[in-house]
């Protein structure tokens, strides 16, 4: 346990199919040099059996509560179960295919909990590394690139301020009013959600130089699929919270091109050209990562595809809501 005034960070990593003993070892090893007082929480998601071996050493670190799951909980639960067990005043999330960039990384963190006592959710960032050499491999790597840039074009505008879930700060009893939209099943987009309730709770984000590398990038088939069920849940996220469509549309360019042609004459013939060309487009994607454009018009014709299904997120409606503000303000 921490000393009395001694931060204690609780480090939250869900973990999916992959090795994170070299990641907690490195965090444990710069809480020594820098005296940090921490706590780890590796919870294993239902992996592989091989992923589960090779992390269960890490039950013998006295710091470290690692946790093999017996069911798949997804994202956004597994995320909430971390910070349910987590005893610190500050939670750090992390995506379980980061390494630290500094040798000083926690100690950037603790620097800034100390130096900007009003802020309650701090983000370090991710760094992207350089653009994978095969092809098979790259299409990850280059919408996350454009994604970046998008984000920072957002939130310089103050029109939504994304939190980068695989690295980011956050004061413990904000997290339980906000937490993770467990309803949200699948892939994609709780991430946004929960920056929307953070910016309807009118919590700022503190954004520092501290960025975690990514390590592992998705084969391009695997890849597309993810996305395919991001725009699902897109719009099951648009159809249940209709009070939020503005911020929606202005926090994404695609959304609101779908909404557009959504309502025009062409909205059928669009639709049409892409049932026809996505199999062919796919296929380009997946073996060679292809033109960014035919990436976005083949999102775009999926977005107007499920924009007609209009019961998308009709079970949502009663779940999935928003922070009450006055509630949010009481932290």
């Amino acid at each position: 346990m921490a000393d009395e005034g001694e931060i204690l960070i609780s480090i939250c990593i869900p973990i999916y199919d992959f090795n994170v003993v070299d990641l907690v070892h490195t965090l444990l090893h710069q809480a020594d040099s820098c005296g940090v007082a921490v706590e780890v929480l590796a919870f294993d998601d239902r992996s592989q059996r091989y992923y589960e071996e090779a992390n269960r050493v890490l039950r013998s670190e006295p710091r470290v509560r690692y946790l093999a799951l017996i069911e798949n909980l997804g994202r956004s639960r597994i995320r909430n179960r971390l910070a349910d067990l987590a005893r610190g005043e500050w939670l750090l999330f992390l995506d379980c295919d980061m390494t630290p960039v500094s040798d000083q990384y926690l100690q950037h963190y603790v620097a800034a909990v100390r130096g900007n006592m009003g802020m309650d959710v701090i983000c370090g960032g991710v760094d992207l590394g350089a653009q994978p050499e095969k092809l098979d491999i790259r299409l990850q790597w280059r919408v996350a690139s454009d994604t970046q840039r998008v984000n920072q074009w957002l939130r310089q505008k103050d029109i939504l301020d994304v939190v980068s879930t695989g690295n980011f700060l956050i004061r413990r009893s904000l997290f339980k009013q906000v937490r993770f939209a467990e309803e949200l099943t699948g892939y994609g987009q709780e991430d946004r959600l929960f920056s929307l309730n953070l910016k309807e709770a009118q919590k700022s984000i503190l954004w520092i130089a501290n960025p975690m590398r990514h390590q592992n990038y998705e084969p391009n088939e695997e890849y597309l699929r993810h996305l395919d069920e991001a725009i699902v849940n897109q719009v099951r996220v648009y159809n249940a919270l209709p009070g939020f469509h503005d911020r929606m549309c202005k926090a994404s360019y695609r959304l609101r091109l779908s909404l557009f042609w959504r309502h025009t004459i062409f909205a059928g013939p669009v639709e049409r050209f892409y049932r026809l060309l996505a199999p062919t487009i796919r296929r380009r994607l997946e073996r060679r990562s292809g033109p960014m454009w035919l990436l976005y018009f083949y999102q775009t014709g999926r977005l107007l595809s499920m924009l007609r299904k209009r019961n998308l997120g009709e079970e949502l409606k009663d779940s999935l809501r928003f922070i009450p503000l006055q509630r949010a303000l009481e932290v």
